[in-house]
């Protein structure tokens, strides 16, 4: 057993962290989503347009400034839009009474993830070990969190007040 910090699992270095959370309002727009697919006809009526709802999933279609702002891929992911869809299933599979959709998740969403990602790079990496490409972009987006933080707000100011879209440099 390692204990860590005094507590199992706890502390500087954890074993395992747990798979982010999203904020407030993007658990909303899930509990809306889930009235739709479980409630009876009062609750779904009482939802109203189901074309308005917001799918975490397509981060492109949210429109409301207060849910762009939330940053909850970021803390999935650092710049992979793809990476929505399987936030939004492993989300979806946390959340299950039974552990099949987490198994589905392991043995078939995130393989295929990666395959298409490993398709899309082309490191070279399955013949022999090369550095990893991507280190100096990864190296500038850690260095960047402000520009990024920027870029946000730019985003979100857009939405709220419905400008041309923002020229990001």
């Amino acid at each position: 057993m390692c204990i860590l910090g005094g507590e199992q699992g706890r502390g500087r270095y954890p074993l395992a962290r747990p798979f982010p959370r999203p904020g407030a309002l993007i658990a909303l727009a899930y509990r809306e989503l889930d009235i739709v697919l479980v409630g009876d006809g009062v609750q779904r009526t009482a939802i109203g347009d189901l074309d308005q709802l917001i799918r975490p999933w397509d981060p492109g279609s949210i429109e409301d400034p207060p849910v762009r702002k939330e940053q909850w891929l970021e803390a999935v992911v650092d710049c992979v839009h793809e990476i929505a869809v399987l936030a939004d299933r492993r989300h979806r599979a946390g959340h299950a009474v039974a552990s099949d959709a987490l198994e589905e998740w392991h043995r078939y969403a995130l393989p295929a993830f990666f395959d298409r990602r490993r398709t899309q790079v082309r490191t070279g990496c399955d013949s022999r070990h090369h550095n990893w490409p991507a280190r100096p972009a990864h190296i500038r987006f850690q260095d960047d969190s402000g520009h990024r933080e920027n870029c946000y707000t730019a985003d979100v100011d857009h939405h709220r007040q419905g400008l041309e879209p923002p020229a990001y440099t």
